[in-house]
């Protein structure tokens, strides 16, 4: 029986991709539709979603916990950002197995809701090479032309099975090229399932038709003897799953998908693996093509893999570049390559999928991926901003900064200019006479001497002469100590306190106050207190009188306390 369809449509599933300044007033949507043809259980689809330079990751399954069947439709929501989006999605077993990936994208725009299609096709199984069942005729008429392979498993139709009617035909369990098909068989087009029509030929096979088990007609229809095919995945795929009971007269009775071995030991066939699966470009100047690339198709199996197609979805972005692999047939263990580049003409990512089919068996698919990049040099400093913090008058402090093109194009001379506070200055700059490839860096080092107390910041531009331009900033203060000194007169005794300060009149003493800004310079504030037999007489110094001495620390001072005795 075929698997329940579920719908998820419209679940915001995750909120992806927010800032850290939280979520925007306006999100934007995203609805992912995926699509494909699966014989498999999926139990869930992860999914990867890169943003402009940021990445976040999701996932959903039934919320029945049942499986899930294509399509479906599913809804993200964009906590902040837009631009260029794409998405990777993977289908996963209940093992957390990958069944199939696809990829997809779309422009994403505050407050509006994007549309992405993602297409997840299938992976291949280890399930034996394509060859015909002792019962079937194999036939190559349903072939497809090679610029039909990447949509025709598109096209394929999924169908339920009608119960309760006469088996069909034997039929075998890989077509090679075409349907299994048992007496008195039917024409099948690419991408559907099979019928019975009574006729006195056997007629010829869908790409890629197959029984279940070595049974392709054990979902046969009643009419006549004939067989079923099952839906086109590539040019001599395999076919389609049969069932345990076969349809009414003239009811489909396939559904499109791997078919079964015909016997528990596959024989010889070819087997293709194409490496490495992602092909990652990295990023490359807008207007401009990347080196060449290389993917490396290998046999693996015992038989031949011939007439090899290559297909790239996005040959605009990814053209293949050389073509020694296609056409060719490879023997067992025998390799070829097909070389690609990476033409972007656009500011953001770019990723694509491909495959490589032989006549014999499915396509293998990979995938092709870039970014693209301002072809203009772009300048980034590290640090960005740096506090020295507090510094004594006259000391020194530095800091090394890293200027990074990260651009398109070379800078040409690099100046670095400071704009704020003198206390800074700039030294071993490697930066001043250079010219900065791409990915290219250079470095200088600033220096911190405060020449009075307080606060101050500088700019630090570093400036291309092609355009670019980064910016960071630095700041420090400034900070001394001014001595404050007390000292006594007079035949009496008697003790002078304060902060921080207890000075009796046989032992002089004094202490450091210190200064960080001169618009908020710290106050002292003194008390005389004399002693049973003495009595306080005055101040001398930057205080008269008898009452409490309070002064502003514009400077070192010296205080007197006069005591006379009685």
């Amino acid at each position: 029986m075929g698997q329940r369809r579920i719908s998820i449509a419209w679940l915001a599933l995750d909120l992806l991709l927010v800032g850290p300044s939280c979520k925007q007033p306006d999100p934007s949507y995203v609805r992912l539709d995926f699509k494909g043809t699966l014989d498999r259980s999926i139990q869930s689809i992860a999914v990867d979603v890169l943003l402009g330079s940021r990445t976040d990751t999701t996932s959903f399954a039934a919320e029945d916990g049942g499986s899930i069947s294509l399509p479906v439709s599913a809804a993200l929501e964009i906590g902040s950002g837009e631009g260029e989006l794409a998405v990777s999605a993977r289908a996963l077993d209940e093992q957390q197995g990958i069944l199939a990936k696809g990829v997809g994208s779309g422009q994403v725009t505050a407050g509006q809701t994007t549309s992405v299609e993602v297409w997840l096709f299938a992976l291949v199984q280890d399930a034996g090479p394509d060859v015909a069942g002792p019962d079937a005729a194999a036939s190559n008429d349903g072939a497809v032309a090679s610029d039909e392979v990447a949509s025709m498993g598109k096209d394929a139709a999924t169908v339920e099975i009608a119960p309760s009617a006469a088996s069909g035909g034997a039929g075998g369990s890989w077509g090679a090229g075409g349907s299994a098909l048992g007496a008195g068989g039917v024409t099948v087009a690419p991408g559907t399932g099979g019928s019975s029509l009574p006729t006195t030929e056997p007629g010829e096979g869908g790409a890629g038709g197959a029984g279940a088990g070595g049974a392709g007609g054990a979902g046969g229809v009643a009419a006549t003897t004939g067989g079923v095919a099952g839906s086109v995945i590539a040019p001599g795929g395999r076919g389609g799953v049969g069932t345990d009971t076969g349809g009414t007269s003239g009811i489909i009775a396939g559904a499109g998908g791997a078919g079964g071995t015909s016997d528990t030991t596959p024989p010889a066939g070819c087997k293709l693996s194409v490496l490495p699966e992602t092909l990652d470009f990295g990023p490359v100047p807008v207007g401009t093509a990347s080196q060449p690339k290389a993917v490396t198709a290998t046999n693996l199996g015992n038989g031949t893999c011939s007439k090899l197609v290559i297909y790239v979805h996005d040959g605009q972005h990814f053209p293949v570049s050389q073509t020694p692999c296609s056409g060719q047939t490879l023997d067992p263990n025998h390799s070829c390559i097909a070389l690609f580049t990476f033409n972007p003409d656009l500011v953001g990512p770019f990723i694509t999928d491909g495959s490589i089919t032989p006549a014999e068996a499915p396509p293998t698919q990979f995938f092709l991926s870039g970014q693209g990049q301002d072809p203009t040099p772009q300048l980034t400093m590290n640090p960005t901003s740096v506090d020295f913090k507090l510094r004594d008058v006259g000391s020194v402090a530095s800091m090394e900064f890293t200027v990074t093109n990260g651009g398109g194009a070379d800078t040409g001379t690099i100046g670095v200019l400071l704009n704020g506070w003198p206390a800074f200055s700039v030294v071993n700059n490697q930066c001043g006479s250079a010219s900065l490839p791409k990915g290219g860096r250079c470095t200088f080092t600033l220096l911190f001497i405060p020449p009075t107390i307080g606060p101050g910041q500088v700019q630090i531009d570093a400036k291309s002469a092609s355009g670019g331009k980064a910016t960071s900033f630095a700041s420090g203060t400034g900070r001394d100590y001014a001595p404050l000194n007390v000292l006594f007169a007079g035949t009496g005794k008697g003790t002078v306190n304060g902060t921080n300060l207890n000075c009796p009149s046989d032992s002089p003493c004094g202490i450091s106050i210190e200064r960080t800004d001169p618009a908020a310079l710290p106050k002292v504030e003194l008390a005389a207190q004399p002693d049973g037999s003495s009595q306080f007489v005055g101040w001398k110094g930057p205080c008269s009188g008898t009452d409490k001495c309070s002064f502003v620390m514009d400077g070192p001072k010296n205080v007197t306390a006069v005591f006379d005795a009685r």
